[in-house]
């Protein structure tokens, strides 16, 4: 996502919440918003692209995995010699999906030994969000000392220079060499998901033993071939959107929102960090409303406003202008305006509070849900002017739901995330482990 100091729409939203929070905090009882305030500004304003960083032997897949992940083949990959020849990050961009990936080569190929302390190094000048360990499915029981040893001497390079250490995913490549040999390409027989199984349950055992701790094993395969205009012409990726998920949460939260967008198959991503917005926002109206305020709408529309240019920001790039100018026009709501209330807002900062609160918690709250809950169905889940404005509605009129009530006052985090009907699921949740 943009840097907010270049994007006119997220420098106004930054400011807004600035001038929010420095009323707020001049108001006894109010403090606990901090967290729900910092939070808005990691999802909407402070985000960066995620780093990500793949380990592994030459040929076992690292950057077909970058491709999969993003939908089109933005990184060249090879069979026979290695790719990559020297470690580096590279920002990889394809149709506005932005991620940082390490490019490493593989550790021991073309007879250069060093090549794991190089990556070490790099990796240590940069530090990796996560750390993707990539082992060929064929090889979990081939020589996977001298690996793990390679991942160990990374982690401790980067933990000595950064005082930090990145959660680490195991991901087991190319699963469909895996017997049976046919049919190579998703979905698979039982007998090919049994042999992901037992080269899970060899590669967990070979990192419990070396005591290297990850945060979860997937295996994945990330086979595509794209015509001249980046259509899919064959698309054998299995479980990418598992590992999707996995990188997601292991990310923190200020490279969350560019992760749901640059991911491709990435609605569920992306309606996560929407509901998170959501959430946040509906706490801090809640608490708004309650406090003994004068003029808590000059508050709420700016923040209200901040909440719907956030979530604007997960919808394709190519199309957000477009879609902002339809929602601004069919919802009759403007967001420049309202995020531009900012100064009445900051006038606030002059009164001294005490007079009774102008609109209930509850009835602001309920109104943020529903504004925030009509956003992310049209710019997130694609749903058209009409059928948002009818969502609008029926929210309004049936108030806050069980979701929405355990939502207010719990720390970022903390929330249920509603799950969707459209969210995927793994194809088979025995392929995928933890140690």
């Amino acid at each position: 996502m943009a840097d907010s100091s270049s994007d006119p729409a997220r420098r106004d939203a930054s400011d807004a919440l600035n001038d929010l929070e420095a009323v707020l905090a001049r108001i006894p009882g109010l403090g606990q918003l901090t967290q729900d305030f910092r939070a808005l500004r990691a999802l909407i304003i402070e985000n960066r692209p995620p780093r990500i960083a793949a380990m592994g032997r030459r040929g076992c897949g690292k950057s077909s995995i970058a491709n999969a992940l993003l939908g089109s083949e933005a990184l060249t990959t090879g069979a026979v010699e290695d790719t990559t020849k020297s470690p580096a990050w590279v920002t990889i961009e394809h149709e506005g999906r932005r991620l940082r990936w390490m490019d490493t080569p593989g550790l021991r190929a073309g007879g250069q030994p060093d090549r794991g302390e190089q990556v070490a190094e790099m990796l240590a000048n940069e530090a990796p969000d996560v750390l993707l360990f990539c082992v060929r499915a064929t090889q979990v029981d081939s020589a996977i000392d001298d690996d793990i040893a390679d991942l160990r001497s990374a982690l401790a390079a980067i933990e000595t220079r950064t005082k930090t250490r990145p959660p680490v995913i195991a991901v087991i490549t190319r699963v469909d060499e895996l017997p049976p040999p046919i049919p190579k390409q998703p979905p698979f027989t039982e007998a090919k998901r049994e042999s992901i199984q037992q080269a899970t349950n060899v590669l967990k055992a070979h990192l419990e033993r070396s005591g290297v701790v990850t945060q979860s094993i997937h295996g994945v395969s990330a086979y595509a071939k794209y015509f001249a205009d980046g259509s899919l012409a064959i698309d054998w990726r299995h479980n990418v959107d598992q590992l999707a998920v996995a990188l997601f949460d292991a990310l923190p939260m200020a490279a969350q929102a560019d992760a749901a967008v640059a991911f491709e198959a990435s609605r569920t991503l992306r309606r996560r960090v929407a509901r998170r917005i959501v959430t946040g926002t509906t706490s801090i109206a809640f608490f708004v409303a309650a406090a003994p305020l004068p003029h808590d709408l000059v508050l709420l529309t700016p923040l209200q406003g901040v909440m719907v240019l956030g979530i604007s920001f997960l919808a394709d790039r190519n199309s957000r202008a477009r879609m902002v100018a339809e929602w601004t026009a069919g919802m009759g709501i403007n967001l420049g305006a309202g995020v531009a209330m900012r100064a009445a807002a900051r006038s606030l900062i002059k009164l001294v509070p005490g007079f009774g609160s102008a609109i209930a918690g509850s009835v602001a709250a309920a109104g943020t849900w529903a504004l925030g809950s009509a956003a992310t169905r049209y710019f997130v889940d694609g749903a058209t002017i009409d059928e948002t404005r009818t969502e609008f509605d029926a929210i309004k009129r049936t108030g806050f739901s069980r979701e929405a009530l355990s939502a207010i006052g719990k720390p970022e985090g903390s929330h249920n995330e509603e799950p969707h009907p459209e969210d995927p699921s793994p194809e088979n949740g025995t392929e995928n482990g933890s140690s």
